[in-house]
């Protein structure tokens, strides 16, 4: 079942064109690499994606979730789908709640001045900060807002997520959920790019509907750079 039912998502994969090959691209990681799932060419077809939030519920093994939880953009609509479909599933209403990046920090900047944000390893640099200009700033981190955090505390959590490149983002998630009382049951995905494993993001187990071994280099080894590939844009 399993199987068949992987074959079906990829299927849907190479009929909206979400699968591209053969690029020179830069990940949200910062690594190169030459495959790019296009997860945005999926979501406009209601039909589709609709049938793979389907396939993530038929596979995911866990029988007592009470919320699904995703993060924000694409994770949203995900997560909707899922727990639509878990709820068929069980005969009673499972919820779909998002997370969303902590943005509570801000600079109020003079003419001319330079804002450094560090993130872990990640920096930006934001410039010509203009008078009077606010900066809203990315701790790093997923919170809940808008009261969902009290439809998560002491429930039964599915994390899902459309593309694992590095885990980073399901694994913010993850935190979140746990942070706030929510008991983290399964975590699934559409597409897993980078070999993640449940370890890597701190769940019980990890689920995927499609496995791409989308192997990538740090920039400063990145052979397509040496060969003189442009960057896809």
């Amino acid at each position: 079942m399993l199987g068949v039912i992987r074959g079906k998502a990829e299927e849907i994969l190479e009929k909206c064109k979400a699968m591209m090959v053969g690029l020179h691209v830069v990940y949200t990681s910062g690594k190169h690499g030459q495959i790019y799932v296009n997860k945005d060419a999926v979501y406009p077809h209601t039909h589709d994606i609709a049938k793979l939030g389907q396939y993530i519920a038929a596979i995911v093994d866990d029988k007592s979730i009470d919320v699904v939880v995703g993060p924000t953009v694409g994770g949203v609509i995900l997560s909707q789908w899922v727990a639509y479909h878990l709820s068929n599933q069980y005969g009673r209403e499972v919820l779909a709640v998002f997370a969303e990046k902590n943005l509570q920090a801000f600079y109020k900047g003079a003419a001319g001045a330079h804002v450094i944000i560090t993130q872990g390893s990640a920096t930006k640099k934001v410039t010509e900060v203009l008078p009077g200009q606010t900066v809203l700033i990315d701790d790093g981190t997923m919170i809940f807002k808008r009261g969902y955090d009290k439809l998560i505390v002491g429930k039964r959590v599915l994390v899902v997520d459309d593309i694992l490149t590095t885990g980073g983002t399901i694994a913010k998630v993850i935190s979140a959920v746990k942070k706030i009382g929510g008991i983290v049951v399964a975590a699934a995905c559409m597409t897993n790019c980078g070999k993640v494993t449940a370890e890597m993001i701190d769940a019980p187990n990890l689920t995927n509907l499609i496995e791409v071994d989308m192997e990538s280099y740090e920039a400063a080894d990145c052979p397509l750079c040496k060969d003189g590939v442009p960057i896809t844009k």
